[in-house]
């Protein structure tokens, strides 16, 4: 997706009014928890769509660096399942979330947090960390 049909979609699902686009990632936008914030849009898709031997509906590795930046602005991070045309929108409790548990060092990258959301057998969906041993789990909404 280019940066203008992003912005058209984080209209038209509600997410931010009055969007300006930087980049096809990076985004400003008036967002319901109030003021004109930064919007970090990452594209993904689930793992029935592509080679991934995991089963879940979201996945994406951000560098920590990225993470703190979102929070330091008080953004937003949205997850876009493109496949599906969902989303989830994670705000600062989100955030510090994943950089918690879902961490790791990348070798050349250094310090990654991987963001993945997964159904659960209740229907309702979780972030859950990279390390699939590890039992965490935080609640999110799935939209779209």
């Amino acid at each position: 997706m280019e940066k203008g049909d992003v912005a058209l979609l984080l209209e038209e699902f509600g997410i931010a009014t009055d969007v300006s686009s930087n980049t096809v990632n990076r985004h400003l936008g008036h967002i319901s928890s109030g003021g004109r914030r930064m919007i970090y849009v990452s594209q993904c898709k689930p793992s029935k769509s592509s080679k991934g031997h995991w089963n879940y509906d979201f996945f994406h590795t951000l560098s920590f660096d990225l993470v703190v930046e979102i929070g330091e602005a008080f953004g937003i991070l949205v997850l876009l399942n493109y496949v599906d045309r969902q989303f989830a929108v994670l705000t600062g409790g989100d955030l510090i979330w994943v950089a918690k548990y879902s961490s790791r060092n990348k070798s050349n990258d250094g310090m990654v947090c991987d963001l993945v959301i997964e159904r659960g057998r209740n229907g309702e969906y979780y972030l859950r960390p990279y390390d699939r041993l590890r039992p965490e789990r935080r609640r999110v909404e799935i939209q779209g």
